[in-house]
């Protein structure tokens, strides 16, 4: 998106691009805009690193030689150095480990959430205006809540805010605008991607230049460690001395009437996390028994389509229906 385009936007719809893209929201517009030009249009900085390769080389002599200098030892001592020699061990096989290959990254188009268009369609009215829609709403009917379909007039350009024609009034001088579940309704006439069809291609298009690119890695194949067949040797002859010294210290520990303890190992269960989001007065993904939901922070549960299903009960874990559309007029 161009500076002039981001330049136009209200702070809201800034604040809202902030947010996607993990930036901090706070500041004056021309802070907003700043930050997220620098985010889009970051200095490409090359980057140069040398990978070193250590080499190291440990006279293990012969390995009946070393067997007999073991035998001669203290447990204690050779417990210490079987010990330090499979930490050695353990070094030298993470060292000789390949590195991990630099990333190649190559830009994506992110998936576009349901929730971040809607609260687009809405900044985009309230700065543009909208045309006449229907949108679904509940009423109570003879003392039940129904579900009707409601025409929204086209707006107004009232000192320059856009409202819906006749409202203004004692109650709401400015008038009232558009509310964020009749732009659910309008983002669905503008533009379904489930579909990939609607009536404004063009403000979709510039939705989708308005997410952040997700980046593909490719990491190339590592290379083989070079050892030659002398350390080769010598690193095996330190495993099968090792080894050996701790086989022998078990069995002097059990010829002592003292067997080494077994480990013990507690497994805790993790508690499930408890949903939650951010109190920013938008929609985010919720999923219960394997359906996709959208909830609001304080509860109210809307489908895929964004149709107001209810409000979300914790202590029952269900949709209690017979609460009523807080968006709704």
């Amino acid at each position: 998106m161009s500076s002039v385009a981001i330049s136009a936007m209200t702070c809201e719809a800034l604040k809202q691009m902030c947010r996607e893209r993990g930036l901090k929201v706070s500041g004056k517009k021309d802070e907003l805009v700043s930050r997220i030009e620098a985010f889009d249009s970051p200095a490409a900085a090359a980057e140069e690193s040398a990978d070193e390769e250590e080499s190291d080389s440990c006279e293990l002599g012969d390995a009946s030689a070393m067997k007999a200098k073991l035998q001669a030892m203290p447990l204690a001592d050779v417990m210490k150095i079987a010990k330090a020699a499979m930490a050695e061990l353990e070094r030298r096989a993470k060292s000789g480990a390949p590195k991990a290959a630099k990333a190649v990254t190559a830009a994506a188009p992110k998936k576009n959430s349901v929730a971040e268009w809607q609260q687009f369609v809405l900044s985009y009215s309230l700065e543009n205006g909208w045309p006449t829609f229907e949108y679904k709403a509940n009423r109570k009917l003879d003392g039940v809540m129904t579900p009707v379909t409601i025409e929204m007039p086209a707006s107004e350009l009232v000192d320059g805010a856009y409202i819906v024609p006749g409202s203004v009034s004692k109650k709401s001088p400015a008038g009232v605008q558009l509310s964020i579940s009749q732009a659910m309704c309008l983002a669905k006439k503008y533009w379904s991607s489930k579909e990939n069809s609607g009536e404004r291609a063009d403000i979709w298009a510039a939705f989708q230049e308005t997410q952040p690119q997700e980046k593909i890695v490719a990491v190339a194949s590592p290379s083989r460690p070079k050892m030659t067949l002398a350390a080769l040797q010598q690193q095996q002859l330190a495993a099968e001395a090792a080894a050996k010294a701790l086989a022998d210290a078990a069995k002097a520990k059990n010829a002592l009437g003292k067997p080494a303890p077994k480990a013990k190992t507690l497994v805790k269960k993790a508690a499930a996390p408890k949903w939650t989001c951010a109190d920013d007065g938008n929609m985010h993904a919720f999923e219960h028994g394997g359906v996709a939901f959208q909830r609001t922070f304080a509860g109210y549960i809307f489908d895929a389509e964004a149709e107001y299903l209810g409000k979300w009960d914790e202590a029952k874990q269900c949709v209690d229906s017979t609460v009523a559309n807080p968006f709704e007029d």
